[in-house]
């Protein structure tokens, strides 16, 4: 399951970067933790609510 969510985050980094047109290393790490982050502590509470749900 984890490392379905991290496969989630990872394309959600990248569309994000394509989208604002991402052209060096050190722009691409400053978006994945920009947005990255973010998306990170949004989807850990989902995913121990849903486990604990069960």
């Amino acid at each position: 399951m984890w490392a379905f969510n991290v496969a989630v985050l990872a394309v959600a980094v990248l569309i994000v970067c394509a989208g604002i047109g991402v052209v060096s290393l050190s722009m691409f790490l400053t978006v994945a933790l920009l947005f990255g982050v973010p998306l990170a502590v949004a989807g850990l509470p989902v995913t121990v609510v849903a486990r604990r749900s069960r």
